[in-house]
């Protein structure tokens, strides 16, 4: 979608969220539902191909595919130890994405203007009513100057930008604007 801020966010999540694959699948094969270690190896799969991992969604297919044949336990874990070798390269590389900047890399931010904050916050404000990807570019370009302007709303802001969850950052916008903390 031509948008890279969204792109890194959405391997993130996916970073995150199937970092634990393997204790999931373990438990989905334990599950009393015969089909639970089928869906879970199939959102594996949409989940890498909708981030172009295509080495795990191959891997992942071939792990549904059998599990939803009734392949032996010992052919599915073969098949799930090749699904954890790819993710395991995927994760890798998105972690070194994620990679915490230090203190030198972060510009600092000393009392926010009000007005400024309070231009930024309506403009962020404006995208999140529109479901505009671009909100998320506005809030990571002057994030230092939200922490310090939205001191008790911006990890809710944040929240609601990285789970992609729209209405909840603007919510969290709202309350801080009604409560006047951008004033």
């Amino acid at each position: 979608m031509e948008n890279p801020a969204l792109y890194r966010r959405l391997l993130l999540k996916f970073g995150d969220s199937q970092a634990s694959f393997a204790d999931a699948f373990s438990a989905a094969q334990q599950d009393a539902d015969p089909a639970a270690a089928t869906r879970a190896a199939h959102t594996l799969k949409g989940m890498a191909g909708n981030i172009g991992a295509l080495g795990v969604q191959q891997a992942a297919q071939a792990l549904e595919t059998a599990c939803g044949e009734g392949a032996s336990a010992a052919q599915q874990q073969a098949l799930l130890v090749a699904v954890l070798e790819q993710l395991a390269t995927v994760i890798a590389s998105l972690r070194a994405l994620d990679s915490p900047l230090t203190v030198a890399d972060t510009p600092a931010v000393v009392a926010p203007d009000a007005s400024t904050v309070r231009g930024h916050a309506e403009r962020l404000r404006a995208l999140l009513a529109e479901s505009d990807s671009a909100a998320a570019e506005l809030w990571e370009e002057h994030l230092q100057l939200f922490k310090a302007g939205l001191p008790r709303h911006w990890r809710r802001i944040a929240a609601g930008l990285s789970d992609l969850d729209l209405d909840a950052a603007l919510a969290a916008l709202d309350e801080a604007m009604t409560e006047g903390e951008t004033t």
